[in-house]
């Protein structure tokens, strides 16, 4: 049986959701439907909702003092046992509504496809910005693999790029197969990605930054593993990591033996992050469940967001063919900017927990913990290359990053060990320059 306090806890929950504020307004509040409802009850629907718990039936009166009595309390639980408890679900219901709406504040919309629009197999879509020397590479190497305009479409979206042309290079390489939109003003990486999901046609969609690059054989292979598997969500490939000017340089260690499903995907999207961009193909109605990238995250953690929030809710799969090239080394001003004060690091820890929110509970503290080690790992190496080159001052800011993500002894010694090595050779050099 309810006691008093139980339904002081049941009323206060009934105010706080109450109190959201009218941002989320057109989330109403569930109807509080009583048992055995009388025309007395009604009357005072709208008043203190613990006068009307705790009403008698013949008048909607609340009792005066805080003594109770028995038989009253009684008549109470009895009538409105139902009734809490069905609140209670409703509150809780309604939570996860108000939480769900507040997350899509942030993430685009992406609708279905309308029936009368023809849909091709593939959507490969190619954000750009200020890149249009990498956007040749980029355009010849999915023209290779064209399978024609009724399996494919191709789109250019580009974020008002100012430094150079990419319609120009559009026009000399597409000639009418590869469409072209340019957004009215600079929206950002992130809004402009996800201008791509809303474009895009295909049951597949292949978001292919305009300084990446496949290679051939990756549409024919990818679609035949979501052919083979038809409950993947999304799939990656392995892929090679290149240099400003197209060289190889490494290639990441195999994820499994086999293609397939990729075993404990979900740990491993969190814990190991083991997937750039040009490798992923996601379904299409996958990305209309769970909304566009984050705009939350500024300069980085988009994708990563991204592929862990889809592998919460569908399996992932993996091809084992490196059929997808990363350009590393790019410097624009933004991501230098963002490397200087740390922007980059500080994205990575707000997606962390940002995921951490929807991750099953049972594991959620566990994958986010681990989920450190591969930021950490991003931020000492960053401040190895700065201070290279002598910039200790970045090199310090990224460490300090680091430091925010683990205060574990392992990271304070590698960042000791980091700054001592780089001291001993400047002091090295300087000995023997003199």
């Amino acid at each position: 049986m309810q006691t008093v306090e139980g339904w002081t806890n049941i009323v206060d929950t009934w105010r706080h959701y109450r109190a959201i504020p009218t941002e989320h307004s057109s989330l109403s509040m569930p109807s509080r439907r009583a048992v055995n409802t009388t025309p007395a009850r009604a009357a005072v629907h709208g008043r203190d909702q613990r006068s009307l718990l705790l009403s008698t039936p013949d008048t909607g009166v609340a009792p005066q003092g805080p003594v109770v009595s028995a038989d009253r309390l009684g008549r109470a639980e009895r009538d409105g046992l139902v009734e809490s408890i069905q609140l209670s679900r409703s509150a809780r219901a309604w939570r996860r509504r108000v939480m769900s709406s507040r997350q899509q504040h942030y993430r685009a919309t992406i609708l279905p496809v309308p029936p009368e629009i023809p849909r091709p197999r593939w959507s490969v879509m190619i954000p750009t910005h200020n890149c249009a020397d990498y956007l040749r590479e980029t355009l010849a190497s999915v023209l290779a693999q064209d399978p024609g305009p009724a399996l494919m479409q191709i789109e250019v979206i580009d974020d008002y790029s100012t430094k150079d042309d990419p319609a120009a290079v559009v026009a000399e390489l597409g000639r009418g197969r590869v469409a072209f939109y340019r957004q009215p003003e600079n929206v950002g990486h992130t809004r402009n990605f996800s201008t791509c999901l809303q474009r895009s046609r295909g049951t597949l969609v292949h978001l292919l930054h305009g300084d990446d690059c496949v290679r051939d054989g990756f549409y024919s292979k990818m679609g035949r593993l979501f052919e083979g598997h038809p409950e993947l969500g999304a799939a990656f490939c392995r892929y090679i990591y290149m240099d400003a000017q197209g060289h190889w340089q490494w290639l990441p260690p195999v994820e499994q033996a086999a293609s397939g499903v990729l075993e404990n995907w979900l740990e491993r999207l969190v814990t190991q992050q083991p997937l750039q961009p040009p490798a992923m193909v996601v379904r299409r109605d996958v990305y209309e469940q769970v909304g566009g990238f984050d705009q939350r995250l500024v300069i980085s953690a988009e994708d990563t967001e991204m592929w862990i929030r889809i592998g919460t809710h569908y399996p992932v799969g993996y091809e084992v063919e490196p059929l997808a090239l990363y350009r590393t080394q790019l410097t624009t001003s933004l991501t230098s900017r963002a490397i200087r004060n740390g922007q980059n690091i500080r994205d990575c820890r707000r997606a962390r927990e940002l995921y951490r929110a929807y991750l099953p509970a049972a594991v959620a503290d566990d994958y986010a913990e681990r989920a450190n080690k591969p930021i950490v790992r991003w931020a000492l190496l960053l401040a190895y290359d700065r201070l290279a080159v002598g910039d200790i001052r970045t090199a310090l800011v990224q460490a300090r990053e680091a430091l925010k993500c683990s205060h574990s002894p392992e990271v304070i010694g590698r960042i000791l060990k980091l700054f001592i090595g780089a001291g001993v050779r400047r002091i090295w050099r300087s000995l023997h320059a003199t």
